[in-house]
């Protein structure tokens, strides 16, 4: 996560948070799945982010 909005530390709480929910209870052969879950719900709101911070320097 580039340093320009200060997020990088914020985002990886969410991430942790997330994947905490995903995998809660997961069973072995549920682990691939929900990891490709919880990518889905966290690479929009990282990638808005990472636009933003990118824009933020121009």
């Amino acid at each position: 996560m580039p340093p320009d909005l200060g997020q990088g530390a914020g985002q990886a709480f969410q991430d942790a948070a997330a994947l905490t929910r995903h995998l809660a209870g997961a069973e072995p052969g549920d682990v691939v799945r929900r990891l490709l879950r919880d990518d889905a719900e966290r690479r929009p709101s990282a990638n808005r982010m990472m636009r933003a911070a990118a824009g933020s320097r121009g």
